[in-house]
Parts: structure tokens; C-alpha cells; sequence
């Protein structure tokens, strides 16, 4: 803890980090809270853009949806991994009732979403901002959808959370933290503004109370367990 404490540029890293995934985390969540699901249960808004969220998994197989709009493309990239779409989704195995194809390799070339259901467990802080970030480019972005805010304050804070997980020693700069900060703080009241102006003024307040005080090891322990993100894995050691 003493090497923590007297090390600057680890310190640097540390605010940043739990800034990123305290703050940063409260307002995203916030915000798809308010702006995105608009009172909708989480799992209905899965259920609801299934198809578009399995086709940024599984881009180039076809489902049983795909014959009203399809989506598959043997040239298409999705944003979301096997890890993500089974955090969100319960799959069950394909059966005879099933619209599945299989090929001649036993991997199924045709899908069916009906085997495919939302998990009712989950809330909105399943999601870390990596996860949360490609579901609004699923279901909004990708398919020139609007929505409340500029996605680019979304992909300052995915790249800030990039950035530190990226780190091979656990100490930026303090240009680097600067720089970030500013960035940070721009993307995160942008957001918070768009849930609305007395939102962004609550959250404006906690960034200066929180940029003011001293970060404790104990507050830092706090953030850091308390978030979906796994970038909490690689700095553990530091708790």
C-alpha cells in the first residue's frame, strides 16, 4: 500500500480507472435506464432485438427470422462475442421442433431464435461499458436508429476503458491522465445531459467532489468489485 500511495503515476491510473468505472458506469447505466429501456423491463427490450443482437454474434448464419428481414451476410462482422450473448441469453439445445439446419459438418448453417430467451435475472448492471457500448451500435447505430446523445461520448469512455486495461504497468502519465480526464468528463456530462439537465448538475457535482478528495484503497476496492467490467482482474493484485 505504501508504494501505492507515494507511486504518481500509479495513482494516476487508479483515479482514473475508478473514475471510468464508478461515475462513468453510474451514468451509462443511468442513462440506458432512462433513455433506452424508457420503462421497459431489461429483458423485454432483449427479447425485442433478438435478432439484430444474434446476428452481431453469429453474422453469417442465417435464423428463422431472416426471412422477414435478413440480417446474415457471409461478409459481416458482428460486435458481440459468444461471452456476451450468453450473459444476456439462455440457449437452449436445438430439438426436432426447431427451425435448426444442420450441415455436413454437424454445425448448424440455419438458426432458431425460438430456442433463444432473454434471462429474466438481469438488469441493466449486468452490463459492463464494452457490452453496453455494442448493444446500443446493435440495435440503434448499425440499423441508423437515433438515439438520445452523440454515440461518439459512448465510444470515449469504451476507448478511456480500452486504454487502461491496455496499460502494461498500471501508471500513465500525467499528461495522459489529464488529457483522458478532460475527455472523460466531456463524454460523461454529455451523456448525463441527455437524461437530463438536473442529472448532469448532480453528476458534475460528484466529478468535483470526487476529482477534490483523496482515493482511498479502501474506496478503489469498492469500485473495482462492484463493476461487471473484468479490466477489475488485471489490477486486483493492486487491492
Amino acid at each position: 500500500m505504501e508504494a501505492f500511495t507515494s507511486d504518481k503515476e500509479c495513482l494516476y491510473y487508479m483515479k482514473l480507472l475508478t473514475f471510468t468505472l464508478g461515475i462513468g458506469m453510474d451514468v451509462l447505466h443511468n442513462y440506458f435506464e432512462q433513455k433506452i429501456l424508457n420503462a421497459t423491463e431489461f429483458y423485454v427490450f432483449l427479447e425485442t432485438h433478438k435478432h439484430y443482437l444474434f446476428h452481431e454474434c453469429y453474422p453469417r448464419v442465417q435464423c428463422c427470422c431472416c426471412s422477414n428481414n435478413f440480417l446474415a451476410s457471409s461478409s459481416k462482422f458482428g460486435c458481440l462475442n459468444k461471452s456476451q450473448f450468453q450473459l444476456l441469453f439462455d440457449i437452449a439445445s436445438p430439438n426436432e421442433n426447431d427451425h435448426c439446419q444442420i450441415g455436413r459438418h454437424n454445425e448448424i448453417t440455419k438458426d432458431c431464435l425460438c430456442r433463444i430467451d432473454a434471462k429474466r435475472s438481469n438488469g441493466v448492471d449486468c452490463m459492463d461499458i464494452t457490452l453496453m457500448c455494442a448493444i446500443i451500435k446493435s440495435c440503434f447505430v448499425n440499423n441508423n436508429r437515433s438515439i438520445h446523445g452523440n454515440p461518439r461520448d459512448f465510444e470515449t469512455i469504451k476507448n478511456t476503458r480500452n486504454f487502461l486495461a491496455h496499460v502494461s504497468d498500471i501508471r500513465i502519465s500525467e499528461s495522459d491522465f489529464n488529457s483522458k480526464w478532460d475527455e472523460m468528463e466531456q463524454a460523461i456530462l454529455a451523456i448525463a445531459g441527455a437524461v437530463g439537465n438536473y442529472f448532469a448538475k448532480a453528476t458534475k457535482r460528484k466529478i468535483n467532489e470526487f476529482n477534490s478528495n483523496e482515493l482511498s484503497m479502501e474506496k478503489i476496492k469498492e469500485i473495482i468489485e462492484s463493476n461487471a467490467d473484468d479490466v477489475k482482474k488485471m489490477n486486483y493484485q493492486l487491492i
